[in-house]
């Protein structure tokens, strides 16, 4: 089975249905057919950018009667852009459910602007990150819950993804790299491009440490912050 990962701050849930297993998404989780008749749920969201005011009280208003106590969340990415939100964002969402997973997104390894770490690189912010889960008890590598095994999954965009034409006829649109800011907000170590496939291809070896890919079954739940994630093993994007 597979949740789909939408943009922006909603939610996908498991729904029981006379015709089998179905996805249906919310703005935020329901309480659905009393715990009794559910017992467990697995529930996926990205883009929650806790860094807005609204959306870190939408993360909160989850803790609320604690009734998703018993069910897992995979967040996937950009839930914050700096270490003190995200921390924060982390807490609150291990609060509201019994299980977190997490994994990074763009936004979520972005360091130009933090003041505080003039020189880390977006590498070393994502092992800042792997400590901070790892500290809070958020599960950032496959387990089994809920009945399927739940796997996240790094992922880094790359212009190949692209196959649509270039825009003729229509002059003075910039490049990516001029517009994007993960192209300036991000910084790597000597020899790795944001936006090439070389830096893609090393998140994706990451996975095979994290991911121990023996786990994953037809059961499985995975998702990456890419609309395009994991790997087919040469290292390009699969299915997320």
């Amino acid at each position: 089975m597979r949740i789909d990962i939408e943009s922006g701050p909603r939610c996908t849930c498991q729904v029981p249905s006379g015709q089998g297993t179905v996805f249906r998404r919310f703005d935020r989780p329901p309480q659905l057919f009393g715990r009794a008749q559910m017992r467990s749920r697995i529930f996926a969201v990205s883009d929650v950018h806790a860094d807005h005011a609204l959306n870190f009280e939408w993360c909160r208003s989850l803790c609320e009667g604690r009734q998703y106590a018993d069910d897992a969340i995979l967040v996937a990415g950009d839930l914050a852009s700096g270490m003190k939100k995200l921390r924060e964002a982390l807490m609150v969402f291990k609060q509201a459910f019994g299980t977190v997973f997490f994994t990074p997104g763009n936004h979520d390894l972005w360091v130009v602007k933090d003041a505080n770490n003039a020189h880390v690189t977006s590498l070393q912010r994502l092992n800042e990150i792997f400590a901070l889960c790892d500290e809070l008890g958020v599960l950032t590598r496959p387990a089994y819950v809920c009945g399927a095994v739940v796997s996240p999954i790094l992922s880094w965009h790359h212009q190949s993804w692209d196959t649509e034409p270039d825009i003729v006829g229509w002059k003075g649109i910039p490049k990516a790299e001029e517009v994007m800011s993960d192209f300036f907000l991000t910084r790597w170590p000597d020899g790795l491009r944001c936006g090439e496939l070389k830096l893609a291809q090393r998140l994706d070896v990451l996975n095979d440490d994290l991911a121990q890919r023996r786990m994953l079954s037809s059961n499985g739940v995975q998702a990456s912050h890419g609309e395009q994630g994991g790997s087919d093993g040469d290292g390009h994007g699969g299915g997320g």
